[in-house]
């Protein structure tokens, strides 16, 4: 039976309290991520900056876990306003230009304060859930075959 192993990356302004990642068996589960830079914490202005910056935590996150974007599952964001959907849309259209995710989307309460958004990735994407399945990937971290 595989055994959780918790993936670590150092981001600016991360929560102490949550894993980034965690991996279990062929799937890696991100952990929900704001819109803050991941090199400076500096929160992103703006729905389009939010985005982008989000995506890039969670891009850091999936390769120190061995992954890539290419390898998302799906992806649930939420939104403060529905008029931001356009400008998220496109930016996260950057991120995944084809073979997109399966992807849910909520707005309203989840986002609090400063936050035009968050996401969650389930990688095996507040993005707020992102799933990867590593075993779409043709060498694990441990250099042995997951084919």
């Amino acid at each position: 039976m595989p055994k959780k192993e918790v993936i670590q990356v150092n981001l600016a302004a991360a929560n102490p309290n949550l894993s980034p990642a965690t991996r279990f068996g062929n799937l890696v589960f991100v952990a929900g991520q704001t819109g803050r830079h991941p090199v400076s914490g500096e929160v992103g202005k703006g729905v389009r900056e939010q985005t982008h910056y989000a995506l890039q935590r969670v891009n850091t996150i999936l390769e120190a876990a061995g992954t890539s974007l290419d390898n998302v599952l799906t992806v649930t964001t939420h939104l403060t306003k529905r008029e931001d959907l356009a400008a998220y849309n496109e930016e996260y259209a950057k991120f995944f230009p084809t073979n997109k995710p399966a992807r849910r989307r909520a707005e309203g309460q989840a986002c609090m304060g400063e936050w035009s958004c968050t996401r969650e990735l389930m990688s095996g994407f507040y993005v707020s859930t992102i799933l990867v399945s590593p075993s779409l990937l043709k060498q694990s971290r441990f250099g042995d075959s997951v084919e």
